[in-house]
């Protein structure tokens, strides 16, 4: 009995350890799956808004290299940016708390690829009235980032052809959507095209201590949240769309919403 006895509690211990040793590789996993790429201390600034600001190029080298977990969600918010900077999208920025500011999706024409215009008119036509705000907006895309999916796999691959038919990465290379690209298909442009975007992203962290505003234009500044969103860099995001919503949006946007320039001088 006292040997049985023993030989139980020493299967129950050996039980309990593996059962141990399976959540630590179980958590290890799920936190190298779900926590942005480190970069690399010695890695240099790269000041230039990379790949001439193609954010769908950036959104595909995010993917393949699994540099942001959550690039698809905030793909689809730096697009919103994009669309504001563009005047597809227009707000009303008179309430100044800018989470609460009205969206508007217009009729917007003049996109220079399908799959962008499919992604904005899925929203103009799924968001009722065509008028959300921020916080509205990415709590809309979390209710149907399935449906969008498809056109982001569009995205994906066609990125993915032009990046293999450019030869930044080897011919040969084969993917399916929302995967990483396999270490074997890497050339060194691919590797540099990685740097670049990390050094950009080190850039901007570093960069937003100091703070944005009096040191880049307006222009350059939508473009740097804008990336910031994308590259999920949220406390730069969430301080400094605070700053711009009632000095910047006011003044490029308010005309479009029938705000007259004597209110917005009263304001």
């Amino acid at each position: 009995m006292t040997s049985l006895l023993l030989l139980k509690i020493v299967l129950t211990s050996m039980g309990a350890v593996t059962l141990t040793i399976i959540l630590v590789v179980v958590i290890a996993k799920i936190l190298k799956y779900t926590m942005p790429k480190k970069i690399p201390k010695n890695l240099p600034y790269y000041s230039e808004i990379p790949f001439g600001g193609d954010l769908f190029y950036t959104y595909a080298i995010c993917e393949f290299y699994e540099i942001n977990p959550s690039i698809s969600t905030d793909f689809l918010e730096a697009l919103l940016l994009k669309w504001i900077k563009e005047g597809k999208c227009v707000v009303d920025s008179q309430n100044q708390d800018p989470k609460e500011s009205t969206i508007f999706f217009t009729h917007a024409q003049g996109f220079k690829r399908d799959t962008e215009e499919s992604l904005f008119e899925f929203c103009r036509a799924n968001i009722p009235g065509s008028k959300t705000t921020i916080r509205n907006y990415q709590k809309f895309i979390l209710k149907n980032l399935i449906k969008i999916n498809p056109i982001l796999s569009q995205i994906q691959m066609k990125e993915f052809d032009k990046m293999r038919n450019t030869g930044v990465i080897e011919r040969n290379a084969r993917i399916k959507p929302f995967t990483k690209l396999n270490k074997k298909y890497y050339t060194l442009e691919f590797v540099e095209q990685v740097n670049q975007l990390l050094g950009f992203k080190k850039y901007l962290i570093d960069y937003s201590i100091v703070g944005f505003r009096g040191s880049v234009d307006n222009e350059t500044l939508i473009d740097f949240l804008t990336f910031s969103q994308l590259l999920n860099i949220d406390s730069v995001m969430t301080k400094e769309l605070a700053n711009i919503n009632p000095l910047i949006l006011k003044e490029k946007y308010d005309k479009s919403v029938g705000v007259s320039d004597s209110n917005s001088e009263d304001q």
